[in-house]
């Protein structure tokens, strides 16, 4: 398949995921930790369902995504050349988009006020149940992406691959000062 393809269906399948567990957490008021975590088991089962092995020999074109550099200099005498890894190029990317995101649109000022304050948020008129929805697709999308670069570094898709990075991204989150009560911080 021409890698518009694959690219497109980890980001689909990672918003609808996302969008599920909005759903579940504006809607039936389940507690986020819950409802990710159930997800991530779901996903996971039908992963293993689905491919019930291993999938490789990935294209060289889609393998570039997460071993592939860009801009390469020439090198000293006996070194290798040496680029910027694409995993680093799209982190920078995503981490601009975020902090423009977050500060210069209405959405990320509601995120920020939802973050801060659900029921001041509410009464003020935001519509949360909808905000909170878009921001766990948005999460998805990115939770696709990541799975997108990660099975391209490796060079294949393996059911079980990820298992525990739960944990490390949130104590990556907690080291690296994110409140856990929400409506302060930054991409940064």
């Amino acid at each position: 398949l021409p890698l518009i393809v694959p690219i497109l269906a980890a980001l689909l399948v990672g918003a609808v995921c996302g969008w599920i567990n909005g759903g579940l957490i504006a809607g039936f008021k389940i507690p986020p930790f819950i409802a990710t975590l159930g997800m991530m088991t779901v996903a996971r089962g039908f992963a293993l369902l689905y491919s019930n092995r291993p999938v490789s020999g990935l294209t060289d074109s889609y393998n570039f995504i997460g071993q592939g550099e860009l801009f390469k200099v020439i090198p000293v005498e006996g070194q290798p050349p040496m680029g910027i890894p694409i995993p680093i190029i799209i982190l920078a990317l995503v981490a601009i988009g975020a902090h423009i995101m977050l500060n210069n649109t209405r959405f990320g000022r509601h995120i920020y006020a939802i973050g801060g304050n659900e029921q001041a948020a509410r009464i003020s008129g935001l519509n949360v149940g909808r905000i909170k929805i878009g921001v766990y697709t948005l999460a998805g999308v990115l939770s696709g992406l990541a799975g997108l670069v990660l099975s391209s570094r490796i060079g294949s898709g393996q059911p079980g691959l990820g298992v525990g990075y739960e944990l490390d991204a949130i104590a990556a989150a907690v080291i690296g000062g994110t409140s856990l009560s929400g409506g302060i911080g930054t991409i940064w």
